[in-house]
């Protein structure tokens, strides 16, 4: 799966840009075991006291318990579908799709709350300019400090590390400065920066204390967007607190080597460390967008093995991933 997880067309924006692409993947029968786990949690949240529905953190939170459970099927892997068990595992997975989307589509239809920044932006018709970020962001941050959901309820902690997910992508992925002047697209640039900062310190000071009452939120147990919500904000501290970064690297190693999280947060991490201590990075997920809207990779120790060390972070060949990164500096769609 592809997620753009940095402001790419922030051309030489630091610290390097990279674009998250994990080839991860879980077989469908632990697969089906995290899903049924993670929408147990979304279906008990709604008879939880201290959960109320009507608290968009709680709701947030039960929505992303029924997603999470959604996509943990659909991005399983099966064996080969040539063989006997690829094609049984194939029937199940389809089978098993359609009852977890009938499931989140029960789920759903309990709250009534927009749940995601961005798609309100899309529905609000607002243009992607710094102010419509600014009045979404200021939404989501409201949203977290007036939340009376309870510190110890999942469907809680859930809903926080959805919209901080949420908050980190929205400041991300609509800054646009082209076709402006030099001094236009300085100044456009130095704007959305500021901004980002800013949504960044919020965050991280966010996510520590979370992550202090709660522990790194690992996949297994709170989904794919859960505990990269929590992982982007990590990885986008390099420049105003990379004491953070240091801490919290051996903690997700730990994470990926018991099986709890995606190999990929590990090896991008290691090398948005290295790359800002301006040492050569190890797996070559760290780059920039030039000017000319190209992708220019920063140096990588031992070329010659760059592909077999992606491989055992569960990471798809460099080729495919520049091709990608190439694609999204020139404004494409992952």
């Amino acid at each position: 799966m592809a997620l753009v997880l940095v402001a790419g067309l922030l051309a030489g924006a630091p610290p390097a840009g990279a674009f998250f692409k994990s080839a991860a993947t879980v077989p469908l029968a632990e697969a089906e075991q995290r899903a049924e786990a993670l929408m147990a949690k979304a279906e008990a949240a709604g008879r939880e006291p201290a959960c109320d529905l009507a608290d968009r953190i709680c709701a947030l939170g039960v929505a992303g318990f029924a997603k999470s459970a959604a996509m943990a099927v659909a991005t399983a892997v099966c064996p080969l579908a040539a063989t006997d068990e690829g094609q049984a595992c194939e029937v199940r997975r389809t089978a098993l799709r359609q009852r977890y989307d009938t499931r989140v589509d029960a789920v759903l239809a309990a709250l009534h709350t927009d749940l995601s920044l961005r798609a309100a932006m899309a529905r609000q018709d607002l243009p992607p300019t710094g102010a419509s970020v600014d009045l979404l962001w200021h939404q989501g941050r409201s949203d977290l400090e007036a939340s009376t959901c309870g510190a110890d309820v999942p469907a809680c902690i859930e809903g926080q590390l959805w919209l901080i997910w949420d908050m980190d992508q929205l400041v991300r992925t609509v800054a646009t400065c082209a076709g402006m002047t030099v001094d236009q697209a300085t100044a456009c640039r130095r704007d959305w920066l500021a901004r980002m900062r800013a949504v960044d310190g919020f965050d991280r000071g966010w996510i520590k204390r979370l992550i202090a009452h709660a522990g790194w939120p690992t996949e297994a147990e709170w989904g794919h967007r859960a505990s990269q919500g929590a992982w982007v904000v990590v990885q986008h501290s390099a420049v105003a607190d990379p004491d953070f970064q240091n801490e919290m690297l051996p903690v997700i190693k730990a994470a990926v080597d018991a099986g709890r999280c995606d190999p990929a947060q590990y090896a991008y991490l290691a090398d948005r460390i290295a790359v800002t201590a301006h040492r050569t990075q190890l797996y070559g997920t760290q780059g920039t967008c030039t000017q000319d809207r190209d992708w220019q990779m920063d140096p990588v120790s031992d070329p010659d093995h760059l592909d077999e060390r992606r491989a055992q972070f569960g990471l798809p060949p460099e080729a495919e991933y520049q091709a990608l990164s190439r694609r999204l500096c020139g404004g494409g769609e992952p």
